[in-house]
């Protein structure tokens, strides 16, 4: 309302990393516009949580020419780690004809592009996959997070957001999780409304698997200043 969106730097993906051995957070904006083209960490130092941010504009730019899309249509909003690799996931929107998708690009490298280590340009950016994840009353579905399982299939959280662009919000109609392997969609499943309202899910950790039950904290973004976040225990039976 204050107009203050420009500003926002957006920072939709929190992976674990390290730093010369030590315990790290890489933290990337979404890319669907400048500000929001910027990568940082957060270490622990004694007891302090120094972060390091760096613009990595053309690491964006090679992202968004590998998905075969224009700048304004990029909005990376979740990532898994898989060992060395980060599966970095587009959020699509199927009402302007971009699908959910994901790349994969070196963690070690996008640690060293955030630490002026390296220049973010040349980081690979390698293994375009497309993902089919539905729709729901006419409005698709669109990832919003990530999370890898330890068999390396990962499980997605999807929003059915009724927004015509990569940035301006709209009504959310429904939410979802995927289960999904390599490119495959196995399997997809509501995520059951609370108190009989759909929460946005916008994050997802992973806190154990036992057997083939998942645990999950997802983290919610109602797109209201006024109201907190809400955040909700998942419990996914893989069959």
């Amino acid at each position: 309302a204050e107009g203050t969106k420009h500003l926002k730097p957006d920072l939709e993906v929190a992976c674990p990393a390290e730093v010369d051995g030590a315990p790290a957070v890489l933290v990337l904006g979404s890319g669907s516009t400048p500000r929001r083209m910027r990568g940082a960490l957060v270490r622990r130092v004694d007891d302090g949580f120094p972060v390091e941010a760096a613009e990595l504009g053309p690491l964006y730019e090679r992202v968004a020419g590998l998905l075969g899309l224009p700048m304004d249509r990029l909005n990376l909003e979740g990532a898994s780690r898989h060992g060395d690799t980060v599966r970095w996931f587009n959020r699509g929107n199927l009402a302007a004809g971009v699908p959910s998708a994901s790349v994969d690009v070196p963690l070690g490298d996008l640690v060293d592009a955030v630490l002026g280590r390296r220049d973010g340009g040349s980081i690979p950016v390698v293994r375009p996959r497309v993902y089919a994840l539905g729709e729901v009353e006419g409005v698709g579905l669109a990832v919003t997070d990530a999370i890898a399982l330890p068999d390396g299939r990962v499980l997605l959280s999807a929003a059915a957001e009724d927004s015509p662009n990569a940035v301006d919000d709209g009504p959310v109609v429904a939410t979802a999780l995927a289960w999904v392997d390599d490119e495959e969609v196995v399997a997809v499943a509501p995520i059951p409304a609370v108190e009989g309202h759909v929460h946005k899910v916008e994050g997802l950790a992973l806190r154990r698997v036992d057997g083939g039950e998942v645990h999950l904290l997802a983290v919610v973004d109602d797109d209201d200043p006024g109201t907190p976040s809400t955040a909700i225990d998942l419990r996914v039976q893989l069959t």
